[in-house]
């Protein structure tokens, strides 16, 4: 899995030049519903990330201690997005996109790269 990849690239000599994500869309409910399931909770995820431009063994932010609420400050997406570019060395607020003649944002421009992640 997500650990075995990491070291597999880190033996190769290839860490540092790629970067491997593992997030879902999405959150789970904290709590289990009444079909012993959990439904979509886009009010607070996790993810992981390794390789190029990731600081390794950073964790950054904290959540409610029932893991439903962000505690502290938050991400956006958009602030995802633009850490990824960055590490990447995508200006991503250059960058630009072009969809039905209209030039859009790669990342949303009210965003910034996450510092505390990057190396």
């Amino acid at each position: 899995p997500f650990a075995a990849l990491i070291e597999d690239l880190e033996e190769r000599g290839l860490l540092d030049n790629v970067l491997v994500i593992l997030m879902s869309e999405f959150g789970r409910t904290p709590n289990v519903n009444s079909r012993i399931g959990r439904d979509h909770w886009p009010d607070c995820w996790s993810l992981a990330m390794a390789g190029c431009g990731i600081k390794q063994g950073a964790v950054v932010g904290k959540t409610s201690g029932d893991g439903a609420w962000v505690d502290g400050t938050g991400y956006d997406i958009g602030d995802l997005f633009h850490t990824i570019f960055s590490v990447l060395g995508i200006d991503s607020r250059r960058e630009r996109y072009l969809y039905k003649g209209q030039k859009l944002a790669i990342a949303h421009d009210d965003c910034k790269p996450i510092q505390e992640v990057m190396s």
